[in-house]
């Protein structure tokens, strides 16, 4: 299996995002912020399992590490779990009111800064390895590689 390039992965994932806003666009008409945005993140991260929109336009896609067989959504939030503080961040943002996020903004600032200190940690665990896996595809025991998957098989 080939492994999926930085520049294939990373406009899989600005497709999915484009497609999670419009998820949570409805979500958001139909339910309150934070309930969209938990919408909008569950679908995001599960879409690993029988493999995104945007992962199936760029010709790549989510396998087991060992044996090739198509991610599970169990690996799908293993290897996704990466992005929980930056979950956390949106959610309490979105839930709060103007006053608390005042009172509460180092915190809120603290985990953001959290949250961006993994991915960074992500790209280079991911650029030190040959077969071009990040941090959460070891987490989920999973690797992106080239190939479309048949969308909903």
């Amino acid at each position: 299996m080939t492994p999926a390039s930085a520049q294939d992965r990373i406009v899989a994932k600005i497709i999915d995002a484009l497609l999670s806003a419009g998820v949570l666009a409805l979500g958001w008409r139909w339910s309150n912020g934070t309930a969209a945005i938990a919408l909008m993140y569950a679908w995001f991260i599960g879409c690993d399992g029988w493999g995104s929109w945007g992962k199936w336009i760029v010709g790549i896609r989510c396998v087991h590490a060992e044996t090739g067989a198509r991610c599970t959504v169990v690996q799908s939030v293993q290897r996704n779990l990466i992005f929980v503080p930056s979950l956390v961040r949106v959610l309490w943002v979105a839930g709060a009111r103007e006053t608390y996020l005042t009172a509460h903004r180092p915190l809120i600032a603290l985990i953001s800064l959290g949250g961006l200190a993994l991915v960074a940690l992500e790209a280079r665990f991911m650029s030190r390895r040959a077969d071009k896996r990040r941090l959460g595809d070891a987490m989920g025991n999973t690797r992106v590689v080239k190939g479309r998957a048949p969308l909903f098989a």
